[in-house]
């Protein structure tokens, strides 16, 4: 397994999980996951309805890449009882041509980007997965993530720890202190290889059918994904 490397760049930097040759142009597929139910918010309506300035915030994410021209497709995974209002009052309604698919997302992420990953099948060489209320994401920075995909297998968004990490008991007493020289806090979007990801996943169901929460390592293999 080869060690991950990170090349420092304004904003959040990118973190290579296993290396490829440089490959021509591929067909990229966007998965957004935003089928939670936003119960830590405490309220009725989920987070990715929730509007900004007159427009749900999934739909502003989606808008991000339905304007990248890296960007061939788009997958969204949303509450299931939410896929028809989802196909008209989002995508339809702010022209979202781009968005090839509208699935009924799992119980948790991980099982949403799981699907998600599985309705792409044939339809790309790269997935790049991004969380539908995280709609800040600019044109310039998809770009990055993409390019960086075509040379590395696996790609992460990260920002470099800032704060102080503690290591505690189940006492809730510290017992280490870790360097935060090496401490990244992983973002997204992510970008895998599509066979790599859901080789990924097959692996993490037939384990356990739970995963590893938010980022799966394949350690025999050497791939990180995005499995949350």
């Amino acid at each position: 397994m080869q060690r991950a490397r990170w090349i420092k760049n304004p904003g959040p930097a990118f973190v290579f999980m296993k290396e490829q040759k440089s490959k021509p142009e591929q067909k990229v597929v966007a998965i957004i996951p935003a089928a939670g139910a936003g119960v830590r918010m405490a309220r009725k309506e989920a987070k990715q309805f929730l509007e900004i300035h007159g427009k749900p915030m999934l739909a502003l994410t989606l808008e991000r890449f339905q304007l990248s021209p890296v960007i061939h497709a788009i997958v969204a995974v949303v509450p299931a009882g939410q896929v028809d209002f989802c196909r008209t009052d989002v995508v339809e309604r702010y022209g979202l041509t781009k968005v090839v698919k509208v699935i009924a997302g799992g119980k948790r992420r991980q099982d949403s980007v799981r699907l998600g990953i599985e309705a792409s099948e044939g339809l790309c060489e790269t997935v790049l997965i991004h969380d539908g209320v995280r709609p800040f994401i600019d044109e310039p920075f998809i770009d990055r993530v993409v390019t960086a995909a075509t040379m590395h297998r696996a790609v992460i968004a990260a920002l470099p720890a800032k704060e102080t990490v503690k290591e505690v008991d189940e006492r809730g007493f510290v017992v280490k202190t870790h360097d935060r020289k090496s401490l990244w806090l992983v973002q997204t979007p992510q970008a895998f290889r599509y066979e790599d990801i859901r080789k990924a996943h097959r692996v993490a169901s037939s384990k356990d059918g739970r995963g590893h929460g938010r980022c799966i390592v394949d350690r025999e293999d050497g791939y990180s994904d995005q499995g949350h």
